[in-house]
């Protein structure tokens, strides 16, 4: 993802063996910091980041049909804004219900993660007009 842009270039530094140390660095800290969870809690915090971002993805939707009305799209889902709020209602409850039967330690470590991506987003912007 450096190597894309996505990430800072200190990301990209590669070993004399062509790994990218870093990167391993990285993944093994998010392993340690998850190896205190079961597989299934990691599977639950994994299934509320995604639930999360579906929110966030209806949310959009719906924003970008009422502040862009006529933005050129590839399609357009043929329903008014009303149409479209009531198409996404069914769906939305469902997952609300999914993330408020996690667990608290699924919820914290969840929004914890949140938190650390939203804090970060910033970080990522600035570096991508570095460039």
């Amino acid at each position: 993802m450096a190597e894309r842009g996505m990430l800072p270039d200190f990301f990209a530094k590669r070993s004399r063996y062509e790994t990218p140390l870093i990167d391993i660095l990285f993944s093994a800290f998010g392993v340690v910091l998850l190896s205190w969870m079961s597989f299934q809690e990691i599977i639950a915090v994994e299934n509320y980041l995604y639930c999360f971002g579906m929110i966030l993805e209806f949310t959009a939707f719906i924003t970008l049909r009422v502040t862009h009305p006529t933005a050129s799209r590839p399609y357009k889902i043929p329903l008014g804004t009303i149409g479209a709020v009531l198409m996404i209602i069914p769906p939305a409850l469902l997952i609300v219900v999914v993330m408020t039967l996690a667990s608290y330690k699924v919820m914290a470590v969840s929004i914890m993660a949140m938190v650390v991506g939203f804090v970060l987003q910033p970080c990522l912007v600035y570096v991508k007009k570095k460039r």
